[in-house]
């Protein structure tokens, strides 16, 4: 449907490959999601709306924002990307898989750290409850998830679990993206590992925001390369040094080039490689430099490969 009205795309730190098919139903002949409804109806009963015609449309429309936050969670439901049928054809993946995707150049990448912020409220459970709840996810990958995440898991378990989420749901997102796209449309892959300081990104009259591990503790966080990209350093946050500035240019310039003619490179800034398959090259935007390199976390990202395969979500 929206065919012709761009011709470039950069997508931001995660995808949605992966959609898992139980969710899908043949109607009509054409793929739809029974998961949509059944989440906006459970999420109606928490906030006392009844029925499904137009009253309870108005009232649902009419609910405060934050309430119907607190519904989806006392609902335990999770929202995400709807096939109806209609603006989305089939999964993701499945409309890679047949060609029928908007061919144009695009850049995708994401940050080394999405899950430090992005999932500070993850519990902390013991070792055995952790290990249990990986089972019940992953079955019989679960020894090499603790094996790959032992340096997390030493920390604690919610670093490990903020890991795992955070690597399966941006950084495989982003390379299963690439991988889809990359044999029809130029690809070029980034990964952000610079830590910036942690900083209210919408409200640059609060700019003082205290994070426990110190104003950089929370590494490469989500969001945190927004900054970057839109040449919004030193107008947000506090602490900018001299790297952040010039990998906001860097950064920004990259964007902008790709945006004119579709290829992030020109005069003075490194290279960038476009991607392929074999050799998974991508820029990293780090707080040593700005450099090409290739198969970033390449063995924790290949153990999610058979989790989606078979399913996942």
């Amino acid at each position: 449907m929206a065919e012709g009205l761009f011709h470039k795309a950069i997508g931001h730190s995660g995808g949605c490959f992966g959609s898992p098919r139980a969710h899908l139903k043949e109607t009509g002949g054409s793929a739809t999601a029974v998961s949509g409804h059944d989440i906006g109806l459970a999420i109606a009963s928490e906030l006392g709306i009844a029925g499904q015609g137009l009253e309870a449309a108005a009232s649902l429309r009419a609910a405060d924002p934050a309430e119907v936050l607190q519904a989806q969670r006392a609902s335990g439901r999770a929202t995400g990307v709807v096939v109806d049928g209609w603006l989305l054809s089939d999964t993701a993946d499945e409309i890679f898989r047949v060609g029928a995707h908007n061919r144009v150049p695009v850049i995708v990448g994401s940050l080394s750290n999405e899950g430090s912020t992005l999932y500070v409220g993850m519990a902390e459970p013991d070792r055995e409850e952790f290990e249990a709840d990986l089972r019940d996810q992953y079955g019989n990958q679960t020894g090499d998830l603790l094996a790959a995440y032992a340096r997390e898991l030493d920390s604690s378990t919610r670093t490990a679990g903020q890991a795992i989420a955070a690597d399966r749901n941006f950084t495989w997102q982003m390379r299963a993206w690439a991988r889809a796209i990359g044999e029809t449309s130029d690809v070029y892959l980034y990964f952000f590992s610079h830590a910036p300081p942690v900083f209210r990104l919408y409200l640059p009259d609060r700019p003082q925001l205290d994070y426990p591990a110190g104003r950089r503790g929370a590494g490469a966080y989500h969001s945190g390369d927004l900054a970057y990209a839109f040449g919004n350093v030193g107008l947000v946050g506090l602490d900018w040094n001299a790297r952040d500035y010039e990998l906001s240019i860097q950064m920004s310039q990259y964007w902008v080039n790709f945006a004119k003619t579709g290829d992030p490179n020109g005069e003075g800034l490194p290279r960038w490689p476009q991607y392929d398959r074999e050799g998974e090259p991508r820029l990293e935007f780090a707080t040593y430099g700005t450099a090409a390199t290739s198969k970033v976390r390449e063995h924790k990202l290949d153990l999610f490969d058979p989790f989606y395969q078979s399913g996942g979500n």
